[in-house]
């Protein structure tokens, strides 16, 4: 097969052409976003049990959180594209409500994204020369466990909706964002539980 009729066969349905180019998009930023925010919870995490914070660790927090932002945009520019395509080509997936509710929980990723951009990595900059948790209150432990969980879960919470597809225009998004709400309060609370608990030893060791 040449390579011009290769080219012919991929771009005579330019619809599907397009569909494929939104997946290939949206797989990359999660895939880029997921991955990158997995691993930094996973850093961050071992720091609050042992080991300081160094000039080279805030590189890797500081670069990784850029990845995470570059997967985002993309997630956003496919999910837009998404809603365009079905608006001119399949009119009947917009009444998904699964569709809806994984843009609000994409929403909730962005503003937290903020949140953890000015607010919490600032405050791990301050931790260089020191443990993560080392001499800090009970309300910044909040703030890291409350964004982390929100994070976690609000990444992986999409992945799972995608897998799911027999919720295609099965639940309401507010019966699924019931569903994410509670998901985020039990990671917050075991997050908030946890780090409160090696606070605690840490100060009492």
């Amino acid at each position: 097969m040449g390579i011009l009729t290769l080219v012919h066969i991929i771009t005579a349905d330019l619809p599907l052409l397009l569909k494929c180019s939104l997946r290939i998009v949206h797989f990359f930023g999660l895939a880029l976003g997921l991955g990158s925010a997995t691993l930094l919870d996973i850093y961050l995490f071992k720091f609050m049990i042992k080991g300081r914070i160094t000039e080279r660790v805030w590189t890797i927090f500081e670069f990784g959180t850029r990845i995470v932002n570059v997967g985002l945009v993309l997630l956003w520019a496919s999910g837009l594209g998404f809603l365009a395509y079905y608006f001119a080509f399949d009119p009947a997936k917009l009444a998904n409500p699964k569709i809806w509710a994984k843009l609000a929980i994409v929403a909730a990723l962005t503003l937290n994204g903020a949140v953890l951009h000015w607010v919490v990595l600032p405050r791990v900059r301050q931790r260089i020369g020191r443990s993560l948790l080392d001499g800090i209150d009970r309300r910044h432990i909040g703030l890291f466990a409350t964004t982390g969980a929100l994070s976690a879960v609000s990444w992986y919470f999409p992945v799972l909706l995608g897998a799911l597809s027999q919720l295609n225009g099965t639940v309401s998004a507010a019966a699924i964002l019931g569903l994410y709400g509670i998901a985020f309060a039990l990671a917050a609370a075991t997050a908030n539980l946890t780090l409160m608990t090696i606070a605690g030893r840490a100060r009492t060791a």
